[in-house]
């Protein structure tokens, strides 16, 4: 056999020496000063970073990173210092732009190919409180809080940065505003705005105004001197203490007579109390008058009648409800007529059409009487709230005679269908058609159609049956004048 040879390793080489690497930590103590004076003037940490001659995203140590270390203890410290210094310049920045604004020009093109600067105050205090916030979450998630409640200023700061908000608002619009103006409304100069009289702050009394100012001094917490410079409001007045009497007997006097009279203005008291021989300015009168709480209430609506409430049943047989409503028409001389519709709910006959100039309450009540004569009492009358069947005279029949009336509800008439469709029917097939020359005219045509309506015309709502069938009467129309034929020779 023949011997395979192996090679032998090559001989190892002399070990050559290491290269030194360069430093990867660049925060010394210079740049570690120059980083938080940097942060103190309000740069962000990417600027002040760059100003220091590091990037936060290198490969040397971040400044993130650096600060958790534990020879970082002190960077930290001071960085917190720094950032709550740059705050401090950010809130002052805030009421600046708040109070003058800042003045900037662009350059507006024209359709002309010319241009035009136009200069304008630019007031941005709403990134500036964006910042602020930015500045608060980064803060509290750095010392591993949450986020709450729209921000986590602490109560000093949020309190602070309330009152800022609040002399801003002052300065401005001679308020507090309750939401400050959009981008797109573009604010006035100072000038202008200085030369406008404060509204809102002006036309509030004395006690108004110490009121305000003790509300916020107990919202804020600050003190009197100040909370009056954010309100505009002079410190004498919040010492002055008037000398006028409370006038105890003329308040007491005046509202009697108010409750003797109690649709009575302020104008009339005080003819009353003159007849007294009390006399006084008109202008002290309406203030006590207000102050006392006499202002005579705005009657809403008529009254109407209440009846009853109780939900309207089926009917089962006759004269178990009555249904009532009345239709208008004009004569050929245009005189106005009105006519009375009574209707049984069950059998669908018409019981009476009384025709008249005008039908008051009472006339309605002697119609009625004049049915139940011949028909007997129904159980339930159904009407709407006319003035005519919401009169006194009414309510008095109905509770004489032990009837029940039901009243529907405002502007709901599907609530009286019945005779409601029979009102339709009747205006289409017999007013519509007819040119009635005089009152005793129209009672003829009207007798007459109630006959052929009641005797002859089929009615669907009752399988083609006329009215009198369903009742179980003879199918012959009364003569004219019968008693079962009321209210139409009148």
């Amino acid at each position: 056999m023949t011997d395979l040879a192996i090679p032998s390793a090559p001989a190892a080489s002399p070990a050559a020496p290491a290269t030194a690497l360069p430093r990867r930590d660049g925060w010394t103590p210079e740049r570690q000063r120059a980083f938080l004076e940097a942060v103190a003037e309000g740069h962000t940490v990417e600027a002040a970073c760059r100003i220091v001659g590091l990037s936060v995203a290198s490969a040397d140590v971040p400044a993130y990173a650096f600060r958790r270390r534990a020879n970082g203890a002190a960077f930290a410290l001071g960085w917190q210092a720094a950032a709550l210094q740059a705050r401090e310049k950010l809130a002052d920045i805030l009421l600046s732009r708040a109070i003058d604004g800042q003045v900037e020009t662009v350059t507006r093109p024209l359709k002309l190919r010319q241009s035009e600067l136009e200069s304008f105050m630019k007031e941005d205090d709403d990134e500036a409180q964006q910042v602020h916030r930015g500045a608060d979450y980064r803060d509290l998630a750095g010392a591993g809080g949450r986020f709450e409640d729209g921000g986590c200023v602490p109560q000093a700061r949020r309190e602070q940065c309330d009152i800022l908000q609040v002399e801003g608002d002052v300065w401005r619009h001679g308020r507090v505003a309750i939401k400050l103006p959009g981008k797109h409304l573009r604010p006035k100069p100072l000038t202008q705005r200085l030369a406008q009289p404060v509204g809102a702050v002006q036309r509030l009394g004395p006690a108004a105004r110490r009121r305000a100012v003790e509300d916020v001094r107990q919202a804020f917490g600050i003190s009197e001197r100040r909370a009056c410079a954010i309100l505009g409001v002079d410190r004498s007045s919040m010492r002055y203490a008037h000398r006028r009497g409370d006038d105890g007997d003329l308040r007491s006097r005046l509202r009697e007579i108010a409750l003797e009279r109690r649709r009575f203005g302020y104008r009339r008291l005080g003819t009353m109390l003159a007849r007294e021989g009390i006399v006084m300015n008109h202008k002290k009168l309406l203030r006590l008058y207000r102050e006392e709480n006499l202002r005579v209430r705005r009657r809403r609506g008529r009254k109407r009648a209440m009846g009853t409430r109780a939900p309207m049943t089926l009917p089962q047989g006759p004269n178990q409800r009555w249904s009532l409503d009345f239709v208008s028409d004009t004569l050929v001389c245009s005189r106005r007529i009105r006519i009375l519709a009574v209707v049984d709910d069950f059998t669908r006959e018409n019981l009476a059409l009384v025709v008249d100039t005008s039908l008051s309450g009472a006339r309605v009540a002697r119609e009625l009487d004049a049915i139940i004569a011949v028909r007997g009492k129904p159980l339930m009358i159904v009407s709407d709230n006319g003035t005519e069947l919401t009169s006194l005279a009414i309510l008095r029949w109905a509770q004489d005679r032990g009837i029940e009336w039901h009243y529907i509800a405002p502007g709901k008439p599907q609530q009286n269908g019945y005779v409601e469709s029979f009102n339709g029917r009747l205006r289409d097939e017999c007013l519509n058609e007819t040119l009635f020359a005089s009152l005793s005219h129209a009672r003829s045509v009207l007798r007459a159609w109630r006959d052929d309506y009641n005797y002859v015309r089929p009615h669907s709502g009752i399988g083609g049956l006329t009215p009198a069938n369903a009742a179980g009467r003879v199918a012959q129309p009364n003569p004219p004048g019968h008693p079962g034929n009321p209210g139409l020779y009148l």
